[in-house]
């Protein structure tokens, strides 16, 4: 269940932010900006559930603020059926989705993390063990 609200909640933010992004300043119309959010949101998610614990909230982010470019300016290219600059708006949105993501994963690691191990969220920790070799001669 943390899981399906977690999801809603980037669709939330993800649509609020392509709302007044590309909505007000651009005047897209509202079912274009669902369809991005809708594939948007699902494809970070899963990004964010399989990687953000692994890789950090700096580099996830990053991703983030790139996987939200090439699908705004990629779908935006076929979607928008008027003259606007498309690559002017998907890096104006990627850049306030990559702020957003900032909160989201906090929230992520806080809410939706919160009892996992401690191991499994700090996976760049490496133990070493040891133990005796035998050699040959020691061996009677």
């Amino acid at each position: 269940m943390r899981y399906l609200f977690a999801l809603i909640v980037k669709f939330v933010m993800l649509t609020a932010i392509l709302w007044i992004v590309l909505g007000i300043f651009y005047g897209i119309n509202l079912g274009d900006i669902f369809t991005i959010s809708i594939l948007l949101s699902v494809v970070s998610f899963v990004g964010d559930v399989f990687l953000l614990p692994r890789i950090g909230n700096v580099l996830a982010v990053i991703g983030d603020f790139a996987l939200s470019f090439l699908v705004i300016w990629g779908l935006g290219n076929s979607l928008f059926a008027f003259e606007i600059p498309v690559v002017t708006a998907a890096f104006i949105s990627a850049l306030f989705v990559g702020v957003g993501e900032i909160f989201y994963h906090r929230y992520m690691k806080n809410q939706v993390f919160a009892g996992l191990e401690k191991d499994f969220m700090q996976t760049h920790h490496m133990q070493t063990e040891y133990s005796e070799e035998f050699s040959p001669e020691d061996k009677k």
